[in-house]
């Protein structure tokens, strides 16, 4: 009997734990993404003095997030949406650095997915001209392509510099020696490996840099 009781009593609280926990009429909350920049930030340790001579500064399109009134509010908060999925396609490869705090990489990725899946509906919303969304989308785009771009030459200037030196090696002579097509197949497997570390840190670092922007220009509830 008290454990019927107990379960009575309970049954409400989930139910409402439940709805409050779901988005409200698709209202972007601010606690996710400072959740993810947190997240981000301590992930990692400090920027690698070993990446150094890796680090490159991508200028991020502030005028993404950028509203002169309040009618360019729907415009932003695609923007917004279209930063979080252009983040969770980017770490859907799980090549991330071994020195990585692993759980908290996990959480990020999680907690993104669900931002991802949760507003969904703000990309349903109906924009006006001045919303600019077309332009803000295609700023985001040729930002996002340039560190995915970063990524991909960096896995492949590292393979190739180590298939190389496979290659050279007596060994490596005498067993692909007139085998065109063993060299190849080295080729590819070289390139299918994971992303270097340095890149990935400095894909972290802007990352880092761009929810900052999103927290500062955005408004949330």
């Amino acid at each position: 009997m008290a454990l019927l009781k107990c379960i009575a009593l309970l049954c409400p609280f989930l139910f409402f734990a439940q709805i409050c926990s779901m988005p409200t009429k698709c209202i972007m909350r601010r606690k996710l993404v400072k959740e993810t920049h947190k997240l981000l930030e301590n992930m990692g340790g400090l920027f690698p003095r070993e990446c150094l001579k890796e680090n490159v500064e991508i200028t991020f399109p502030t005028s993404a997030l950028q509203s002169d009134d309040s009618n360019q509010d729907i415009g932003v908060k695609k923007a917004t949406y279209k930063i979080m999925e252009h983040i969770d396609y980017l770490f859907a490869n799980d090549s991330h650095p071994v020195s990585w705090n692993q759980k908290k990489v996990e959480d990020f990725q999680n907690i993104v997915y669900r931002f991802t899946d949760d507003y969904k509906c703000i990309m349903t919303r109906k924009q006006r001209p001045e919303d600019d969304f077309l332009t803000r989308e295609g700023a985001l785009k040729t930002y996002f392509d340039k560190l995915a771009t970063l990524l991909r030459n960096k896995v492949h200037q590292t393979s190739l510099f180590s298939m190389h030196k496979i290659w050279s090696t007596k060994h490596s002579n005498k067993i692909l020696s007139f085998k065109p097509i063993a060299y190849y197949k080295l080729l590819s497997f070289f390139l299918l490996q994971d992303y270097s570390d340095c890149a990935w840190e400095v894909v972290r670092k802007e990352l880092m840099c761009v929810l900052k922007l999103t927290l500062k220009l955005v408004s949330f509830t």
